[in-house]
């Protein structure tokens, strides 16, 4: 038996912007947080509209979600919501923010840092402005 698949995409902590991570696709359940999409227009009705549920808050779409898709990285109180089975997929300064390192480690998470996904022939996406 095929397991359900649960993503997950909450609101951003950065103040001078709001942003999404993805788009709900068939076939994947998809857990948006209650108005992260407030900041470009978009609004939980739309998510709905596509196939994604509505959580309240951050914590509650935690729980549920193997995958976080993030646009910036973690702030320490989402590292403080993540678990061992967990894969966190979004930008990452580990050498720069060691408590952000230690803080994921503890977490038992997987995380994969977008600037570190190359291509076979070495192009890095994340990293090209021109993309």
């Amino acid at each position: 038996m095929c397991r359900e698949k649960s993503r997950f995409r909450n609101t951003e902590w950065d103040s001078s912007r709001r942003a999404y991570g993805s788009s709900p696709r068939r076939a994947t359940k998809y857990w948006i947080e209650s108005g992260a999409g407030g900041g470009i227009g978009v609004t939980d009705a739309h998510y709905e509209s596509v196939g994604a549920q509505i959580a309240p808050t951050a914590a509650a779409v935690f729980e549920r979600s193997e995958l976080i898709v993030k646009v910036k990285e973690p702030q320490p109180i989402e590292c403080a919501m993540l678990r061992s089975g967990q894969v966190l997929f979004t930008y990452l300064h580990l050498a720069a923010d060691p408590a952000q390192a230690e803080a994921l480690m503890r977490s038992g998470a997987t995380a994969i840092a977008y600037e570190t996904v190359t291509a076979r022939n070495g192009f890095v996406a994340a990293l090209d402005a021109d993309e």
